[in-house]
């Protein structure tokens, strides 16, 4: 026998139906065949017994004339292919049932494909594999592309596989549909294969009544046309009805390129409906069908993919507008509280999702009518911001009093080069952090539009809270803080409430009024200074571990001055380039190498390292 071109493929078969996972169990002993890639169905036919019926498909099926192809969804569904079209299939039906060929059925030839046991093709083939202890199958085949069935009592589903990367190709057919093909969005979305694939929205104006329901079980990345040069061009979603908009639930799902927006003018009244994107498998709210049932025990709940951990979800180049609730909306496990009883009690204890590793970049989020434009919740970890805009939450601008961003008791949100503007909320900090660890603000911009004649005095733009534990390790490094004509020379730029923070680091910063001070003095907002650092003035240290470094300055009214620091906790350092004391201290307030500070490691030539220590003064002006 003459060698012939393969490609190696790998494929691990489990019996769970959802995705494999660390707890799946091998499909062992079970029977895999290959076919000839497979297409999936567009439309709804009905099937009558001996009839000829054209079936709308995915284009580019590949079948020949007289090929014999099976329906997937039953015994009892054989063809034979009389013409192939551009996005149909005309097919004899040879058997004699009469059903309903639904939309997204597999299509597939009958005739396996050979499998070939090594690379050089020399030892003849077979047409299956048998499934080994740790669920994988390897064989070579001479198609890129292809279609795979599961038989046996072993075999449960299929659901997902792994390929070798090193083989140089080849795996199942990578889907990619248009929504056009479809009756609706969600039509294509529920067509995808068990491997998942790309959902092209071609870019115009679609409108929408239900939410958007990424399958659970498979990647999926649904892709837009986008528009920078006008904000009605490209792909845009618009929901008429107070509903979620968009709900993300696969490991490695992404959403690219659209523009979504709730026309409804509608608020929400409770977090977890109203949404523009929420991140999570499912909730109490979640109806659309999922391939586990949902009556499962706690016990396995876990293990079969209800509750498994969300990781890698990638949103980009993506506005969300007028949100009846949250802008975006990721729930985490479990309630938190911040000792406040109110509205922002999260409803997600039965059936939240830990989130890893989610990554947004270029997402523009402004008017949430009700919440806010982001919250992500306990248990969640590492979720990046890279360049986003969270816009237009402030008074006046929505109809409820609305927090920029809300983090409860999270870990490693990080935010870089993002900017938060509009009017200030009535009575909400800008930026709210609860028991939420190693945030950061990098490089961040923050602006206080003008605001209307008779406003309230401006709110902190970052607040940092206890939830059962302080907010540890946060950052805030370069940002600048804007305040415009309204503000009453208010800068008020973060507050840690008592025992709200540990180990917080601010690097620089500059504070910007556009408006002069009264009597040349930039206002204090309620006593408290521009950073209220929440410490102890008797002497005790709630918030240890504080360090600002550098000089924060404010530019009022062309000229430049300190920004002030009240509240110091005792221990808290701070690092100057150009004094070699602080203003407003004493000798007694310095480093006292004998004492019995905690900082005593810092000990050193103080006029050469520029380390400070500050004994809880109030209002103390560093620079």
């Amino acid at each position: 026998m003459s060698p012939v071109t393969l490609r190696r493929v790998e494929l691990r078969l489990f019996k769970d139906a959802a995705a494999p996972h660390l707890f799946a169990l091998p499909a062992t002993g079970a029977t895999v065949q290959i076919f000839h890639r497979s297409t999936t169905t567009t439309g709804a036919v009905e099937v009558e017994e001996m009839e000829t019926v054209t079936v709308p498909v995915v284009p580019g099926a590949g079948f020949q004339f007289g090929e014999a192809v099976s329906a997937s969804g039953g015994s009892d569904r054989d063809f034979q292919v009389r013409s192939v079209g551009a996005n149909s299939l005309e097919l004899d039906y040879l058997g004699t049932s009469s059903f309903t060929l639904g939309v997204g059925e597999r299509i597939r030839s009958t005739q396996p494909r050979d499998i070939y046991l090594g690379q050089g093709g020399a030892i003849p083939p077979v047409t299956s594999l048998t499934v080994d202890s740790i669920g994988t199958v390897v064989g070579h085949i001479e198609a890129e592309r292809f279609d795979y069935e599961v038989s046996g009592t072993a075999a449960g589903s299929a659901a997902g596989y792994y390929l070798d990367g090193r083989s140089g190709g080849g795996g199942a057919a990578l889907t990619t549909l248009n929504v056009h093909d479809f009756a609706s969005i969600q039509a294509a979305i529920d067509a995808l294969p068990p491997w998942g694939g790309t959902v092209n929205i071609p870019a115009g104006n679609y409108q929408l009544t239900e939410t958007l329901y990424l399958p659970c079980d498979r990647p999926c990345h649904l892709i837009g046309e986008f528009a920078h040069d006008h904000p009605a061009r490209g792909t845009v979603l618009e929901w008429t009805t107070n509903v979620g908009m968009l709900r993300v639930r696969g490991d490695f799902s992404s959403v690219r390129n659209l523009k979504l927006r709730n026309t409804s003018l509608a608020q929400s009244s409770r977090e977890d409906e109203g949404y523009g994107i929420a991140i999570g498998r499912r909730d109490r709210v979640d109806a659309h069908p999922h391939p586990e049932p949902i009556t499962v025990t706690p016990a396995t709940e876990y293990l079969r993919g209800e509750n498994k951990p969300l990781y890698s979800v990638r949103i980009e180049d993506v506005v969300i507008a007028d949100s009846p609730g949250w802008g975006i909306y990721i729930p985490g496990v479990g309630k938190i509280s911040d000792g406040v009883t109110d509205e922002y009690d999260l409803e997600t204890t039965g059936g939240g999702t830990l989130s890893f590793g989610l990554d947004f970049k270029r997402v523009r989020v402004h008017k949430a009518r009700r919440y806010g434009g982001l919250f992500v919740g306990s248990g969640c970890l590492t979720t990046s911001f890279e360049t986003c805009d969270f816009l237009y939450q402030g008074a006046g601008e929505v109809p409820n009093s609305t927090y920029y961003v809300y983090l409860a008791s999270c870990d490693q949100p990080m935010f870089e080069r993002c900017v938060f503007e509009g009017r200030s909320p009535a009575d909400k900090a800008w930026i709210r952090l609860v028991g939420t660890s190693d945030a950061v603000f990098d490089t961040c911009y923050f602006e206080n539009d003008p605001e209307l004649p008779g406003a309230l005095s401006p709110t902190y733009f970052i607040e940092l809270a206890a939830g059962g534990v302080p907010c540890r390790a946060s950052a805030v490094r370069n940002c600048r803080f804007v305040r415009g004509a309204g503000c009453g020379g208010h800068m008020n730029v973060l507050k840690a409430h008592p025992a709200g923070a540990e180990g917080l680091q601010i690097l620089g910063g500059r504070g910007v009024s556009v408006q002069p001070a009264w009597d040349g003095i930039m206002k204090q907002f309620n006593g408290l200074a521009h950073f209220d650092l929440g410490g102890d003035p008797i002497g005790g240290d709630p918030n240890k571990g504080t360090v600002l470094t550098g000089t924060p300055v404010l530019s009022d009214a062309g000229a430049s001055r300190q920004l002030q620091v009240g509240n110091a906790p005792r221990a808290a350092t701070f690092a100057s380039q150009s004094l070699g004391r602080l203003p407003g201290t004493t000798s007694s307030d310095l480093f006292n190498p004998n004492s019995d500070n905690p900082s005593r490691h810092e000990q050193g030539n103080l006029g050469r390292s520029r380390q400070r220590v500050v004994r809880g003064k109030p209002h103390v002006p560093v620079g």
